[in-house]
Order: C-alpha cells, then structure tokens, then sequence
C-alpha cells in the first residue's frame, strides 16, 4: 500500500466557491487529498469564529497539512494557522492589502450606493481581479483555438468540460446583504485581525 497523500486545504476567497482553482484540482489531486471549503452566500460566520473553525478542522486532520488561501482565503489562513502546526502555507493573492485598495472604493461605493445598481456594481469590478492576460486566453478558449496550460489531456479536458458546463447552476449571487457582511465581518476584520 502506498502512504497516505497529505492534505491540501483550499480556503476560498469573497465569493466562497472553489471557481479559482477548478481547473489545478485534478493535478493537485495526483500528489494530495485535496479539500476544499466553500461559503455560500447565506453563510453570516464571523472571522474569528471561522478561523477558529477553520483551525480547529486543520488540528483534526490526521495527515501532513498544506493550506493555501486566495484573496480573503489568504486572511482566514493567516488568522486560523497561528496556533495550529502545517506543513506549508500558500498565500494566492492576498486580501491582506485590502483597506488601501481599489476592491475598497468599489466595495464601499456598491454598498453605500442605490440597491438597483448593486447587480452592474458586481459586474464592474470584474476587471479587478484579473489581469491583461486572462481576457485573451478566455477569448481563445471560447473560440476553440486554445486550452489553459494544465488541461493536457483528454481527462483534464473532459474534468473542465462537465465543471464549466455546469457552472452557471452553482455560481452564487451575492446579494447587497452579502456582500456588506462579507466586507464588513470578513475583509475589514480579517485585516484588523
């Protein structure tokens, strides 16, 4: 028998949904015990409560444990890996910059402003959290002409396939009250923290 795969906990960022690395679970699934953990937009946990959640599932794990956190992600794993031992911590885009950035203006301006702009207020902010290379591989990929680099082969191909169709089902829509907690009770405490 082999040894057991050590553990990969994903900790996701403001949306909740494991969207950002769909496409790299079945290749991080090859070498660790992935798992993922996701928030949806009805959850209202406070940070301090999720990061003691969140150390507190890390402590019970029975494996060597690697987090890696995104955006908010990278708080919640800073806050909940303090008092808990891992064997690594990767930090993808941190949150931790947030009082001083643009996602601040935008977030702040979405939820001070009038409740029926909040939907294009969401759709707005899309190009800040991507950068000048991603709508060009999107737009390849839609026309057929090309594949993100770790879709090579036919497994991988048809794992994102039955993902992205089945996508628009399972995106959360968040709402005015969601996003005003998850800026106010995640972003702002989990940098204060």
């Amino acid at each position: 028998p082999s040894p057991p795969k050590p553990t990969l906990l994903y900790l996701p960022g403001f949306d909740g949904t494991l969207l950002s690395p769909f496409l790299q679970l079945p290749s991080l699934s090859q070498t660790y015990d992935v798992i993922g953990i996701t928030a949806p937009p009805s959850d209202r946990t406070p940070y301090k409560t999720y990061t003691s959640l969140v150390a507190s599932y890390v402590s019970s794990l029975d494996s060597d444990v690697y987090v890696v956190g995104e955006s908010f992600g990278c708080l919640l794993a800073c806050g909940a890996c303090r008092d808990v031992e891992v064997k690594g911590l990767a930090l993808v885009n941190p949150a931790t910059s947030y009082p001083g950035s643009k996602l601040k203006v935008a977030l702040d301006g979405l939820c001070e402003g009038p409740g029926w702009r909040h939907a294009g207020g969401m759709a707005a902010m899309l190009p800040l959290f991507g950068d000048g290379y991603q709508l060009d591989s999107l737009v390849s990929m839609i026309k057929s002409e090309a594949l993100p680099e770790v879709i090579d082969d036919r497994t991988k191909e048809s794992y994102m396939g039955r993902v992205a169709f089945g996508l628009g089902g399972k995106l959360p829509y968040l709402d005015r009250g969601c996003v005003r907690w998850r800026k106010e009770r995640w972003l702002e405490e989990g940098c204060r923290a």
